[in-house]
C-alpha cells in the first residue's frame, strides 16, 4: 500500500499493525502541506513507522536521514538502512530491471528488503540466502541484510512495468520518453536516463523535444530546469509550426515528456488510447 501524501496524517495509517514499512528517496514535493525543508518531509514521512514493525529506508542526506531515524526510534521502530542493489548481486549474476533508469536500482533494493521482510514476516519459505553484512558507512543507522535474491524476485524485477516512468514508446520516426517526475532530484534523474537512452540510438540528423509541464505549487524557476548555457546547435521554437520544417527533415524526433504525471497521463491516453477504456 503506498501513503498518499506524507505520512503522519495520511489515511494509510488506518493499518494499525502493517507488516513492514519502506522510505524511499526523498524529494521536496507538496511543500505546502509538508514543510518547505527536507527534515521536515522526512518528520512527515517518519509517520508511517509503527512500534516493532521493520522498517526499511535507503541512503538520504545527513539531515532528512537523522530526523528518520529519531522518528524510529520515538515509536520503537526498527530501522534499516538498504545496501546498495551492487551489494546483492556480487558473486552472483547482475540483476535485470523492468523499469530503465539508474535511480530505479535504488528503488529496487528497497522492494527486495521489503519482499524478504514480509515473506519473514510470514513464515514463507524461499526467502533468499543470507550472506556476509558489510558495516553501513554512514554509521546512522544498521545494515539490512545482504542476500541473495530468490529466482522469483528477480523475475520480479525484470518483469515490473510502470507505465509513465522511464517509458519509451516508438511510433514511427518519433520515440517518446515519458517520466512523469516533479520534483528537482526525480527529474535530474529523468534527464540522465533520457541521456543514457539517446547514447544507445544510432546516428543521423535528429531532433530532441522537450513537453514539459508543472503543477500546483513547484516552481518552474528553479535552476534545475533552467538553461544557462544553451548548446550552439540547439534551436528553440516556442511555436509547434515555426519548427516543422526542422521535424520533416530529421531521421529521428525524441521527444522527452516529463515534469507532470497529469501531461504524462494525457499524452498516454493519445499514444495508446486503450488505456482509457
Amino acid at each position: 500500500m503506498e501513503v498518499g501524501i506524507g505520512g503522519a496524517y495520511d489515511c494509510t495509517n488506518i493499518v494499525r499493525k502493517p507488516v513492514v514499512c519502506g522510505v524511499s528517496a526523498l524529494g521536496m514535493d507538496h511543500t505546502s502541506l509538508l514543510g518547505d525543508t527536507m527534515e521536515k518531509i522526512a518528520w512527515q514521512k517518519g509517520g508511517i513507522f509503527k512500534r516493532g514493525v521493520p522498517a526499511f529506508t535507503v541512503p538520504q542526506p545527513d539531515g532528512p536521514l537523522a530526523v528518520l531515524r529519531e522518528r524510529a526510534e520515538q515509536v520503537s521502530c526498527p530501522l534499516y538502512l538498504c545496501p546498495p542493489l551492487d551489494a546483492l548481486e556480487d558473486g552472483a549474476p547482475p540483476l535485470t530491471l523492468g523499469l530503465e533508469g539508474e535511480h530505479q536500482r535504488s528503488n529496487a533494493a528497497l522492494a527486495l528488503q521489503l519482499a524478504r521482510c514480509w515473506l519473514q514476516r510470514k513464515d514463507r519459505h524461499g526467502i533468499g540466502e543470507l550472506r556476509v553484512s558489510r558495516p553501513s558507512l554512514l554509521c546512522q543507522l544498521p545494515l539490512a541484510p545482504v542476500f541473495q535474491p530468490t529466482a522469483p524476485m528477480r523475475h520480479g524485477l525484470r518483469d515490473t512495468e510502470w507505465p509513465g516512468r522511464t517509458q519509451m514508446l516508438c511510433r514511427g520516426p518519433l520515440t517518446w520518453y515519458l517520466d512523469g517526475a516533479h520534483t528537482c532530484s526525480s527529474v535530474q534523474a529523468c534527464v540522465r536516463w533520457f541521456r543514457q537512452a539517446l547514447q544507445r540510438r544510432k546516428g543521423g540528423p535528429e531532433v530532441r523535444v522537450l513537453l514539459f509541464n508543472s503543477t500546483g505549487d513547484r516552481d518552474g524557476r528553479d535552476p534545475v530546469l533552467q538553461t544557462p548555457s544553451p548548446p550552439r546547435d540547439l534551436l528553440s521554437h516556442p511555436v509547434a509550426s515555426s519548427g516543422a520544417s526542422v521535424l520533416r527533415e530529421a531521421a529521428a524526433v525524441h521527444v522527452l515528456v516529463t515534469g507532470s504525471l497529469h501531461l504524462v497521463g494525457g499524452v498516454l491516453k493519445l499514444l495508446d488510447p486503450s488505456l482509457s477504456q
